[in-house]
């Protein structure tokens, strides 16, 4: 009897890997004796020319790429074609999305509805060992530093879940984030969930290896005392770097209960270990309640900005943007926003809501000073699903997430951007400059060799 496409079974006749692959750019051969090789269905998947070169910025890459080959899904193909995705860094088939595009390869929405496919953040491909890009999504799945309402283990996970909404085209933006930078999701860092010691460790140890391969990450957390991990990565790479610290909380405190590093602890160890400069370190939203009344005296004492949630309402957006700016300087700069600097009417899903914080549009706002800056770095943490069935607060931290790697766009690709009191929205003349080069990402779907290969767009 016939397997379920070609004449063979389902799997091919002998096991491993097909013989094609190679390095980067080569073409490979998919008429390996792997699984799925042969007459089978799939045939030659596993025999691949892997990625292709990445070729100069706009440039096609060299190799056949990723899920090439018109033998695909056909029965008797080899998959040796070169098909569609002839290259890495151009967007759709790899051509290159105009001048200076890098180009990032997404689940693309005109085939593949968004609630379908595995769920990556914004429906990026999966690189479990990623090599080489501009910005990388890891997860820190992990609470073990938690001292209220745990949950934010779950967090990276439905996070991406939520973010399958968001396209990356931003109105009156421009280009689309993912045509200028290139992105990937690296998955999730393995975390102990018994070992504050050993969760540290192994998130340090992670973090700085992908800074060692990438330029610059998103850590999807997990509770804030990862953010320590965060920052001696980013050290080990920039130095002592400035901080835009979004947070209901200080996190300047001691360890409390035999945990040395709890979600309190993590700028104060950051100060203590010369990770920071802390008179380049700026705080906004504090507020709520301390157990001491002098719990913000280490931070002042060391120089930190803080903005309180009560100086956020008597002042203006623009006047603490200016501010931030002026304190941050030119240090390299890292981002780290606790959802709940967010008022928990917009974001009751956290560990240790406090009343009376910014609204959604004041988080997204202020963050726009970050594209006129150095930013190297980020992380959105204490997001805590269990206590929101609504979803709001992980679509709130997708959000914020898109924002930041926008952000991130226009700091390192754009030309200088506007000053802070500037008229004109800070970004917007260049991003319309921008906009008449380039297209916004399209998939043609006449033009893809079959479902599979076209639904990378």
């Amino acid at each position: 009897m016939s397997g379920q496409n070609g004449t063979g079974g389902q799997n091919g006749t002998g096991g491993g890997n097909g013989t094609g692959g190679g390095a980067d750019g080569a073409a490979g051969v998919g008429a390996g004796t792997g699984p799925q090789s042969g007459n089978g269905r799939r045939n030659g998947r596993s025999g691949l020319g892997g990625r292709g070169s990445r070729g100069p910025d706009g440039a096609a890459g060299a190799g056949t790429g990723f899920h090439a080959g018109t033998g695909a899904r056909s029965g008797t193909g080899v998959g040796t074609g070169t098909g569609a995705r002839t290259g890495w860094p151009g967007v759709g088939t790899g051509t290159g999305a105009g001048p200076g595009a890098r180009g990032t390869a997404r689940v693309s929405t005109a085939v593949s509805p968004r609630y379908a496919q595995p769920a990556t953040f914004m429906r990026l491909r999966h690189r479990p060992d990623p090599i080489g890009h501009d910005v990388v999504v890891v997860g820190a799945p992990y609470d073990g530093g938690t001292s209220y309402r745990p949950g934010a283990r779950f967090a990276p996970r439905a996070i991406r879940h939520e973010s399958s909404l968001i396209h990356g085209v931003g109105i009156d933006r421009g280009p689309g984030v993912f045509d200028r930078i290139d992105v990937v999701d690296g998955g999730d860092i393995d975390l102990s969930p018994f070992s504050m010691d050993l969760a540290m460790d192994t998130a340090t140890v992670a973090l700085t290896r992908l800074l060692e391969r990438n330029d610059a990450f998103l850590m999807l957390g997990g509770d804030h005392s990862l953010s320590l991990a965060a920052l001696r990565a980013v050290h080990a790479r920039h130095g002592r770097v400035a901080v835009l610290h979004l947070d209901a909380h200080s996190d300047t405190n001691p360890p409390v209960y035999g945990g040395t590093y709890h979600h309190g602890t993590p700028f104060r160890w950051a100060i203590e270990e010369g990770l920071v400069d802390p008179e380049r370190l700026v705080q906004v939203g504090i507020r709520g309640h301390n157990p001491r009344p002098d719990s913000l005296d280490y931070a002042r004492g060391h120089g930190v900005s803080i903005v309180t949630a009560a100086d956020f309402t008597r002042r203006s957006p623009r006047g603490i943007a200016e501010q931030i700016r002026r304190t941050v300087g030119g240090l390299p700069l890292y981002v780290s926003v606790d959802i709940d600097v967010v008022d928990p009417a917009y974001a009751p899903g956290t560990g240790t809501p406090a009343p009376g914080g910014l609204s959604s549009r004041e988080v997204l706002t202020l963050l726009d000073v970050v594209g006129q800056l150095r930013p190297v770095g980020f992380d959105v943490v204490e997001v805590s699903p269990a206590y929101d069935p609504s979803g709001i607060t992980s679509l709130l931290a997708a959000e914020i997430g898109a924002e930041l790697l926008y952000q991130y766009a226009r700091a390192t690709t754009s030309p200088a951007s506007a000053p802070v009191d500037s008229p004109l929205p800070p970004g917007a003349a260049a991003d319309d400059a921008e906009n008449a080069e380039n297209a916004v990402d399209a998939v043609d779907a006449e033009s893809a060799v079959d479902f599979a290969g076209q639904r990378w767009g």
